[in-house]
Protein backbone atom coordinates (compact mmCIF):
# COMPACT_ATOMS: atom_id res chain seq x y z
CA UNK A 1 0.00 0.00 0.00
CA UNK A 2 1.50 3.30 -1.14
CA UNK A 3 1.40 6.04 1.48
CA UNK A 4 -0.05 9.32 0.28
CA UNK A 5 2.12 12.41 0.39
CA UNK A 6 0.88 15.61 2.01
CA UNK A 7 0.57 17.27 -1.42
CA UNK A 8 -1.53 14.36 -2.72
CA UNK A 9 -3.78 14.42 0.35
CA UNK A 10 -4.54 18.09 -0.21
CA UNK A 11 -5.88 17.27 -3.68
CA UNK A 12 -8.51 14.78 -2.44
CA UNK A 13 -11.94 16.24 -3.14
CA UNK A 14 -13.28 17.61 0.16
CA UNK A 15 -16.93 17.00 -0.74
CA UNK A 16 -16.19 13.31 -1.46
CA UNK A 17 -14.13 13.03 1.72
CA UNK A 18 -16.83 14.55 3.92
CA UNK A 19 -19.35 12.15 2.37
CA UNK A 20 -17.09 9.24 3.34
CA UNK A 21 -17.26 10.49 6.93
CA UNK A 22 -21.06 10.66 6.82
CA UNK A 23 -21.44 14.42 6.29
CA UNK A 24 -23.79 15.58 3.52
CA UNK A 25 -24.33 19.20 2.41
CA UNK A 26 -27.49 20.95 3.59
CA UNK A 27 -27.50 23.22 0.55
CA UNK A 28 -25.38 23.85 -2.56
CA UNK A 29 -24.95 27.20 -4.26
CA UNK A 30 -22.74 27.10 -7.31
CA UNK A 31 -19.36 25.88 -6.00
CA UNK A 32 -20.23 26.48 -2.31
CA UNK A 33 -21.35 23.43 -0.30
CA UNK A 34 -22.85 24.23 3.12
CA UNK A 35 -22.75 21.68 5.95
CA UNK A 36 -23.74 21.43 9.58
CA UNK A 37 -20.34 21.81 11.21
CA UNK A 38 -18.56 18.45 11.73
CA UNK A 39 -16.94 19.95 14.83
CA UNK A 40 -20.09 20.63 16.90
CA UNK A 41 -23.85 20.26 17.06
CA UNK A 42 -25.82 23.01 15.31
CA UNK A 43 -29.13 23.58 13.55
CA UNK A 44 -28.00 26.06 10.89
CA UNK A 45 -25.22 25.13 8.47
CA UNK A 46 -22.13 27.30 9.03
CA UNK A 47 -19.39 25.08 7.56
CA UNK A 48 -18.65 25.83 3.91
CA UNK A 49 -16.60 24.03 1.28
CA UNK A 50 -15.68 25.74 -1.97
CA UNK A 51 -15.39 22.75 -4.27
CA UNK A 52 -13.60 24.63 -7.02
CA UNK A 53 -10.81 25.75 -4.68
CA UNK A 54 -11.13 22.56 -2.56
CA UNK A 55 -10.93 24.47 0.72
CA UNK A 56 -13.21 24.81 3.75
CA UNK A 57 -14.15 27.55 6.20
CA UNK A 58 -16.02 27.21 9.51
CA UNK A 59 -17.89 30.44 10.22
CA UNK A 60 -18.54 29.33 13.81
CA UNK A 61 -14.84 29.19 14.74
CA UNK A 62 -13.23 31.35 12.08
CA UNK A 63 -10.94 28.49 11.04
CA UNK A 64 -10.41 27.04 7.57
CA UNK A 65 -7.91 25.49 5.19
CA UNK A 66 -7.32 22.41 3.05
CA UNK A 67 -8.11 18.74 3.63
CA UNK A 68 -5.00 18.16 5.76
CA UNK A 69 -5.94 21.07 8.03
CA UNK A 70 -9.44 19.63 8.35
CA UNK A 71 -8.32 16.03 8.98
CA UNK A 72 -5.82 16.84 11.74
CA UNK A 73 -8.44 18.98 13.49
CA UNK A 74 -11.29 16.50 12.98
CA UNK A 75 -9.34 13.46 14.25
CA UNK A 76 -7.11 15.45 16.66
CA UNK A 77 -4.04 13.76 15.20
CA UNK A 78 -0.69 14.55 13.58
CA UNK A 79 -0.21 14.99 9.84
CA UNK A 80 1.60 11.63 9.69
CA UNK A 81 -1.27 9.83 11.41
CA UNK A 82 -3.75 11.44 9.02
CA UNK A 83 -1.72 10.40 5.95
CA UNK A 84 -1.67 6.80 7.22
CA UNK A 85 -5.44 6.93 7.77
CA UNK A 86 -6.05 8.39 4.29
CA UNK A 87 -3.79 5.81 2.64
CA UNK A 88 -5.73 2.96 4.26
CA UNK A 89 -9.08 4.59 3.47
CA UNK A 90 -8.11 5.18 -0.16
CA UNK A 91 -7.62 1.47 -0.74
CA UNK A 92 -11.30 0.84 -0.05
CA UNK A 93 -12.83 4.04 -1.45
CA UNK A 94 -12.47 5.87 -4.75
CA UNK A 95 -11.76 9.54 -4.05
CA UNK A 96 -11.64 12.08 -6.85
CA UNK A 97 -8.56 14.30 -6.93
CA UNK A 98 -8.17 17.95 -7.88
CA UNK A 99 -5.36 18.85 -10.30
CA UNK A 100 -2.29 20.43 -8.79
CA UNK A 101 -2.35 23.36 -11.24
CA UNK A 102 -4.94 25.56 -12.85
CA UNK A 103 -5.73 24.52 -16.43
CA UNK A 104 -3.41 26.28 -18.85
CA UNK A 105 -1.07 27.49 -16.10
CA UNK A 106 2.05 26.10 -14.45
CA UNK A 107 1.35 27.97 -11.22
CA UNK A 108 -0.44 26.34 -8.29
CA UNK A 109 -3.99 27.36 -7.48
CA UNK A 110 -4.18 30.32 -5.10
CA UNK A 111 -4.70 29.43 -1.45
CA UNK A 112 -7.68 31.21 0.14
CA UNK A 113 -10.44 30.29 2.54
CA UNK A 114 -14.04 29.73 1.54
CA UNK A 115 -15.90 32.71 2.88
CA UNK A 116 -12.86 34.95 2.47
CA UNK A 117 -11.70 36.86 -0.62
CA UNK A 118 -12.50 35.06 -3.87
CA UNK A 119 -11.37 35.61 -7.44
CA UNK A 120 -14.93 35.56 -8.80
CA UNK A 121 -16.46 39.02 -8.14
CA UNK A 122 -20.00 37.60 -8.28
CA UNK A 123 -19.24 35.30 -5.35
CA UNK A 124 -18.63 38.29 -3.06
CA UNK A 125 -21.39 39.93 -1.03
CA UNK A 126 -21.73 43.49 -2.31
CA UNK A 127 -23.80 45.90 -0.19
CA UNK A 128 -26.03 48.02 -2.45
CA UNK A 129 -28.24 50.02 -0.09
CA UNK A 130 -29.22 50.44 3.56
CA UNK A 131 -32.31 52.02 5.12
CA UNK A 132 -34.67 51.73 8.08
CA UNK A 133 -36.45 48.41 8.59
CA UNK A 134 -39.75 48.27 6.75
CA UNK A 135 -40.07 45.21 4.48
CA UNK A 136 -42.98 43.09 5.74
CA UNK A 137 -41.21 39.70 5.34
CA UNK A 138 -38.40 40.97 7.57
CA UNK A 139 -40.86 42.26 10.17
CA UNK A 140 -42.64 38.89 10.07
CA UNK A 141 -39.30 37.14 10.61
CA UNK A 142 -38.57 39.35 13.62
CA UNK A 143 -42.00 38.47 15.02
CA UNK A 144 -41.20 34.75 14.66
CA UNK A 145 -38.01 35.39 16.63
CA UNK A 146 -40.03 37.32 19.29
CA UNK A 147 -38.15 40.58 18.63
CA UNK A 148 -40.34 43.75 18.58
CA UNK A 149 -39.72 45.93 15.49
CA UNK A 150 -39.02 48.97 17.66
CA UNK A 151 -36.17 47.10 19.37
CA UNK A 152 -34.67 45.81 16.10
CA UNK A 153 -34.94 49.26 14.48
CA UNK A 154 -32.71 50.76 17.19
CA UNK A 155 -29.80 48.49 16.31
CA UNK A 156 -30.42 47.09 12.80
CA UNK A 157 -30.99 48.29 9.26
CA UNK A 158 -32.61 46.93 6.17
CA UNK A 159 -29.85 45.96 3.73
CA UNK A 160 -29.86 45.17 0.01
CA UNK A 161 -26.91 43.16 -1.30
CA UNK A 162 -25.85 41.28 -4.41
CA UNK A 163 -24.55 37.70 -4.41
CA UNK A 164 -23.96 35.69 -7.60
CA UNK A 165 -25.76 38.46 -9.48
CA UNK A 166 -28.94 38.13 -7.41
CA UNK A 167 -30.33 40.84 -5.14
CA UNK A 168 -31.30 39.99 -1.56
CA UNK A 169 -32.97 42.07 1.15
CA UNK A 170 -32.11 41.21 4.75
CA UNK A 171 -31.79 42.50 8.30
CA UNK A 172 -28.32 43.99 8.74
CA UNK A 173 -26.57 44.28 12.10
CA UNK A 174 -23.49 46.55 11.75
CA UNK A 175 -20.12 45.69 13.27
CA UNK A 176 -17.30 47.96 14.40
CA UNK A 177 -15.38 47.65 11.12
CA UNK A 178 -18.22 48.64 8.80
CA UNK A 179 -19.41 45.14 7.84
CA UNK A 180 -22.80 43.59 8.54
CA UNK A 181 -24.24 40.41 9.95
CA UNK A 182 -26.98 39.56 7.45
CA UNK A 183 -30.14 37.61 8.24
CA UNK A 184 -33.57 36.80 6.95
CA UNK A 185 -35.66 33.66 7.22
CA UNK A 186 -33.71 31.97 4.41
CA UNK A 187 -30.25 33.51 4.56
CA UNK A 188 -27.49 33.73 7.14
CA UNK A 189 -24.16 35.36 6.30
CA UNK A 190 -22.00 38.43 6.72
CA UNK A 191 -20.30 41.08 4.64
CA UNK A 192 -16.65 42.02 4.85
CA UNK A 193 -14.95 43.10 6.95
CA UNK A 194 -15.99 40.71 9.74
CA UNK A 195 -15.70 42.12 13.27
CA UNK A 196 -17.33 42.40 16.70
CA UNK A 197 -19.98 44.96 17.62
CA UNK A 198 -19.50 47.00 20.81
CA UNK A 199 -22.58 48.84 22.05
CA UNK A 200 -21.73 51.34 24.77
CA UNK A 201 -24.39 53.10 26.80
CA UNK A 202 -24.19 54.74 30.18
CA UNK A 203 -20.83 54.60 31.88
CA UNK A 204 -20.60 51.29 33.70
CA UNK A 205 -18.05 48.79 35.00
CA UNK A 206 -20.05 45.86 33.61
CA UNK A 207 -20.01 44.29 30.15
CA UNK A 208 -22.45 41.71 28.74
CA UNK A 209 -21.00 39.41 26.05
CA UNK A 210 -23.23 37.78 23.42
CA UNK A 211 -22.33 35.28 20.74
CA UNK A 212 -24.85 36.44 18.13
CA UNK A 213 -26.91 39.55 17.59
CA UNK A 214 -30.29 37.85 18.03
CA UNK A 215 -29.28 37.01 21.61
CA UNK A 216 -28.35 40.69 22.03
CA UNK A 217 -31.75 41.78 20.64
CA UNK A 218 -33.44 39.27 22.97
CA UNK A 219 -31.60 40.82 25.94
CA UNK A 220 -32.81 44.26 24.89
CA UNK A 221 -36.36 42.91 24.52
CA UNK A 222 -36.37 41.27 27.96
CA UNK A 223 -35.05 44.43 29.62
CA UNK A 224 -36.96 47.02 27.61
CA UNK A 225 -39.06 48.12 30.61
CA UNK A 226 -36.13 48.39 33.03
CA UNK A 227 -34.90 51.86 33.95
CA UNK A 228 -31.22 50.97 34.11
CA UNK A 229 -30.35 47.68 32.40
CA UNK A 230 -26.72 46.75 31.71
CA UNK A 231 -25.89 49.04 28.82
CA UNK A 232 -22.39 47.98 27.69
CA UNK A 233 -22.73 45.02 25.34
CA UNK A 234 -20.23 43.15 23.19
CA UNK A 235 -21.63 41.05 20.34
CA UNK A 236 -18.93 38.68 19.06
CA UNK A 237 -20.68 37.85 15.75
CA UNK A 238 -18.43 34.76 15.73
CA UNK A 239 -16.83 32.73 18.52
CA UNK A 240 -13.52 33.13 16.70
CA UNK A 241 -13.41 36.66 18.16
CA UNK A 242 -13.84 35.53 21.78
CA UNK A 243 -10.20 35.17 22.79
CA UNK A 244 -9.21 38.04 20.51
CA UNK A 245 -11.62 40.26 22.46
CA UNK A 246 -10.10 39.43 25.85
CA UNK A 247 -8.07 42.70 26.09
CA UNK A 248 -11.31 44.64 25.51
CA UNK A 249 -13.21 42.57 28.08
CA UNK A 250 -10.42 43.02 30.63
CA UNK A 251 -11.12 46.78 30.67
CA UNK A 252 -14.31 46.08 32.66
CA UNK A 253 -14.64 44.97 36.29
CA UNK A 254 -17.27 42.32 35.58
CA UNK A 255 -18.02 40.44 32.38
CA UNK A 256 -21.39 38.69 32.11
CA UNK A 257 -21.15 35.79 29.63
CA UNK A 258 -24.29 34.83 27.69
CA UNK A 259 -22.80 32.52 25.07
CA UNK A 260 -24.76 29.74 23.35
CA UNK A 261 -25.26 26.54 25.31
CA UNK A 262 -23.87 24.30 22.58
CA UNK A 263 -20.51 22.55 22.88
CA UNK A 264 -18.49 25.47 21.46
CA UNK A 265 -20.21 28.09 23.61
CA UNK A 266 -19.91 26.02 26.79
CA UNK A 267 -16.20 25.35 26.15
CA UNK A 268 -15.45 29.05 25.66
CA UNK A 269 -17.43 29.95 28.78
CA UNK A 270 -15.41 27.43 30.81
CA UNK A 271 -12.21 28.84 29.36
CA UNK A 272 -13.19 32.36 30.48
CA UNK A 273 -14.05 31.14 33.98
CA UNK A 274 -10.49 29.81 34.21
CA UNK A 275 -9.29 33.37 33.63
CA UNK A 276 -10.84 34.27 37.00
CA UNK A 277 -7.85 33.07 39.01
CA UNK A 278 -7.02 35.87 41.44
CA UNK A 279 -9.71 38.17 40.02
CA UNK A 280 -12.68 37.43 42.31
CA UNK A 281 -15.14 36.20 39.68
CA UNK A 282 -14.47 38.82 37.04
CA UNK A 283 -16.09 36.55 34.44
CA UNK A 284 -19.60 35.33 35.32
CA UNK A 285 -21.59 32.66 33.47
CA UNK A 286 -25.16 33.93 32.99
CA UNK A 287 -26.28 31.12 30.68
CA UNK A 288 -27.99 29.36 33.62
CA UNK A 289 -30.81 31.85 32.98
CA UNK A 290 -31.72 30.04 29.75
CA UNK A 291 -30.64 26.56 30.81
CA UNK A 292 -32.26 23.91 28.66
CA UNK A 293 -32.28 26.21 25.61
CA UNK A 294 -29.68 26.77 22.90
CA UNK A 295 -29.42 30.51 23.46
CA UNK A 296 -31.25 33.51 24.89
CA UNK A 297 -33.41 33.95 21.79
CA UNK A 298 -34.48 30.30 21.90
CA UNK A 299 -35.54 30.86 25.53
CA UNK A 300 -37.42 34.05 24.61
CA UNK A 301 -39.29 32.41 21.75
CA UNK A 302 -40.51 29.58 23.99
CA UNK A 303 -41.20 31.66 27.09
CA UNK A 304 -43.07 34.58 25.54
CA UNK A 305 -46.70 34.82 26.64
CA UNK A 306 -49.42 35.06 23.97
CA UNK A 307 -51.06 38.44 23.47
CA UNK A 308 -54.77 39.16 23.90
CA UNK A 309 -55.15 39.32 20.11
CA UNK A 310 -53.46 35.92 19.72
CA UNK A 311 -55.73 34.47 22.42
CA UNK A 312 -58.84 35.73 20.61
CA UNK A 313 -57.55 34.26 17.34
CA UNK A 314 -56.89 30.86 18.95
CA UNK A 315 -60.26 30.89 20.69
CA UNK A 316 -62.09 31.75 17.46
CA UNK A 317 -60.30 28.92 15.65
CA UNK A 318 -61.21 26.25 18.21
CA UNK A 319 -64.58 27.56 19.47
CA UNK A 320 -66.67 25.43 17.04
CA UNK A 321 -64.87 22.29 18.22
CA UNK A 322 -65.38 23.29 21.87
CA UNK A 323 -69.10 23.89 21.25
CA UNK A 324 -69.42 20.50 19.58
CA UNK A 325 -67.74 18.68 22.48
CA UNK A 326 -69.87 20.51 25.05
CA UNK A 327 -73.02 19.56 23.14
CA UNK A 328 -71.96 15.91 23.10
CA UNK A 329 -71.25 16.02 26.84
CA UNK A 330 -74.64 17.55 27.66
CA UNK A 331 -76.40 14.82 25.66
CA UNK A 332 -74.83 11.94 27.63
CA UNK A 333 -76.28 12.16 31.18
CA UNK A 334 -76.17 8.39 31.47
CA UNK A 335 -72.39 8.56 31.43
CA UNK A 336 -72.28 10.56 34.69
CA UNK A 337 -72.54 7.50 36.96
CA UNK A 338 -69.84 5.77 34.94
CA UNK A 339 -67.54 8.77 35.35
CA UNK A 340 -68.24 8.84 39.09
CA UNK A 341 -67.30 5.17 39.34
CA UNK A 342 -64.01 5.81 37.54
CA UNK A 343 -63.19 8.80 39.77
CA UNK A 344 -64.00 6.86 42.93
CA UNK A 345 -61.82 3.96 41.81
CA UNK A 346 -58.96 6.35 41.00
CA UNK A 347 -59.17 8.00 44.44
CA UNK A 348 -59.22 4.58 46.09
CA UNK A 349 -56.12 3.52 44.11
CA UNK A 350 -54.25 6.69 45.07
CA UNK A 351 -55.04 6.17 48.76
CA UNK A 352 -53.52 2.66 48.54
CA UNK A 353 -50.71 3.53 46.15
CA UNK A 354 -47.90 2.33 48.45
CA UNK A 355 -49.57 -1.09 48.88
CA UNK A 356 -50.33 -1.40 45.15
CA UNK A 357 -46.75 -0.53 44.21
CA UNK A 358 -45.14 -2.97 46.67
CA UNK A 359 -47.30 -5.86 45.43
CA UNK A 360 -47.18 -5.01 41.72
CA UNK A 361 -45.28 -6.78 38.97
CA UNK A 362 -42.39 -5.03 37.21
CA UNK A 363 -44.71 -4.00 34.35
CA UNK A 364 -47.34 -2.66 36.78
CA UNK A 365 -44.71 -0.75 38.74
CA UNK A 366 -43.51 0.89 35.52
CA UNK A 367 -47.10 1.86 34.68
CA UNK A 368 -47.57 3.39 38.13
CA UNK A 369 -44.35 5.44 37.89
CA UNK A 370 -45.23 6.57 34.35
CA UNK A 371 -48.67 7.70 35.49
CA UNK A 372 -47.10 9.84 38.25
CA UNK A 373 -44.32 11.21 35.99
CA UNK A 374 -45.93 11.56 32.53
CA UNK A 375 -42.79 13.04 30.92
CA UNK A 376 -39.41 11.43 30.29
CA UNK A 377 -36.49 12.08 32.62
CA UNK A 378 -34.15 14.48 30.82
CA UNK A 379 -30.45 15.28 31.15
CA UNK A 380 -29.39 18.76 29.94
CA UNK A 381 -25.63 18.19 30.08
CA UNK A 382 -25.22 19.25 33.69
CA UNK A 383 -28.09 17.87 35.79
CA UNK A 384 -31.04 15.53 35.63
CA UNK A 385 -34.24 17.52 35.48
CA UNK A 386 -37.14 16.47 37.70
CA UNK A 387 -40.02 15.54 35.37
CA UNK A 388 -43.42 17.20 35.59
CA UNK A 389 -45.76 15.55 38.09
CA UNK A 390 -49.19 14.30 37.15
CA UNK A 391 -51.46 17.25 38.01
CA UNK A 392 -53.69 15.19 40.32
CA UNK A 393 -50.68 13.86 42.24
CA UNK A 394 -49.22 17.37 42.48
CA UNK A 395 -52.42 18.72 44.01
CA UNK A 396 -52.56 15.86 46.54
CA UNK A 397 -48.93 16.52 47.53
CA UNK A 398 -49.63 20.23 47.89
CA UNK A 399 -52.47 19.39 50.28
CA UNK A 400 -50.02 17.41 52.39
CA UNK A 401 -47.70 20.42 52.53
CA UNK A 402 -50.53 22.76 53.47
CA UNK A 403 -51.80 20.51 56.30
CA UNK A 404 -48.37 20.10 57.90
CA UNK A 405 -48.77 23.39 59.75
CA UNK A 406 -52.20 22.55 61.22
CA UNK A 407 -52.27 22.08 65.00
CA UNK A 408 -55.03 21.33 67.54
CA UNK A 409 -54.55 17.56 67.36
CA UNK A 410 -55.39 17.20 63.68
CA UNK A 411 -53.34 14.65 61.78
CA UNK A 412 -50.71 15.96 59.37
CA UNK A 413 -50.48 12.63 57.57
CA UNK A 414 -52.70 12.82 54.52
CA UNK A 415 -52.88 9.03 54.28
CA UNK A 416 -54.79 8.97 57.60
CA UNK A 417 -57.53 11.23 56.23
CA UNK A 418 -60.59 10.20 54.28
CA UNK A 419 -59.78 10.15 50.57
CA UNK A 420 -63.41 10.86 49.64
CA UNK A 421 -65.52 13.92 50.27
CA UNK A 422 -69.28 13.86 49.84
CA UNK A 423 -70.43 16.90 47.84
Amino acid sequence: MKKLTCAEAKQIDLVDYLASLGHQPQKVRNQDYWYLSPFREEKTSSFKVNRQLNIWYDHGTGKGGNLVNFGTLYFNCTVGDLLNRLSQQQSGLAFSFHPLTISGSQHPAPVSFAGEKKDNPESKIVICDTRSLGEQPLLDYLEKRSIPPEIASRFCQEVDFLLYGKKHTVIGFPNNAGGYELRNEYFKGSSSPKDVTLQQGKRSDDLVVFEGFFSFLSFQTINRNMEAPLSNCLVLNSLSFFEKSRPLMEEYKQIHLTLDRDAAGINNTRKALEWNIGKQDKYIDRSEFYKGHKDLNDWLMLKEEITAAEYREIKAEYQPEINSLEAQLSNTPAQRSKIDDIVNKAVDNVSRLDYLFENATITEKREIVCSIYPEKLTFDGFNYRTPRLNEAVRLICSLDTAFQGIKKGHSSNISEMSPKVTP
